[in-house]
């Protein structure tokens, strides 16, 4: 398992490197979205995206696949604003869903099965996990910020990691950190000077 997704890691960096673009962003209005894209995008290699920050007020970022382009709620921006390896690590994600040629594939089926979608959830984090590593944010941070969600929307029980499980697009919360943690530890054998702290 940790060679495969070190693999997706390192074949979405190798295949989508290249564009060497100036880094679009729309809507930053502090500055700090920007600087956290560009710290994002030189460490993945200028992969052909863009971001946008919207008004909506959904603590929720998401990638418009088909456009190439991140979409950053005012609300997602506001919701980290004191954890900025926090929003790395959002940003970076939904960067991984758009350097996903499978995955990208596979989400724009007419249907693709809810196993399928936790597999490319599960890659997008893999990716960041790397991207956040190369581009020396802390990625324990990204378990904190599936945990400060898990507090906003009210699913640190029990009984929604078990749902999530069977019922959710996304892998369950703990296994979400599970999974990063091995991602994380097949990274740092590979860069160690990128890591904080080696688990």
């Amino acid at each position: 398992m940790r060679l495969l997704v070190l693999a997706v890691f390192l074949l979405a960096i190798v295949s989508e490197s290249g564009a060497q673009e100036k880094a679009r962003v729309t809507g930053d209005q502090s500055g700090l979205t920007t600087r956290n894209w560009v710290r994002l995008m030189e460490a993945a290699g200028w992969p052909r995206a863009s971001l946008f920050i919207s008004k909506e007020t959904d603590v929720n970022a998401y990638a418009q696949l088909t456009q190439g382009r991140v979409v950053l709620p005012l609300a997602m921006i506001r919701f980290f604003q004191d954890d900025e390896s926090g929003l790395a690590y959002v940003v970076a994600h939904e960067i991984g869903h758009i350097v996903d040629a499978e995955c990208k594939w596979i989400l724009t089926l007419s249907k693709p099965t809810l196993a399928q979608r936790r597999s490319c959830e599960a890659r997008a984090d893999a990716y960041a996990v790397g991207v956040m590593v190369l581009a020396h944010y802390n990625p324990y941070a990204a378990a904190g910020a599936i945990g400060k969600q898990m507090m906003f929307y009210g699913t640190a029980t029990v009984t929604q990691t078990i749902m999530g499980r069977f019922w959710s697009d996304h892998p369950a919360d703990l296994d979400r950190i599970n999974l990063m943690r091995e991602t994380l530890i097949s990274v740092c054998r590979q860069y160690p000077q990128g890591c904080v702290a080696q688990p």
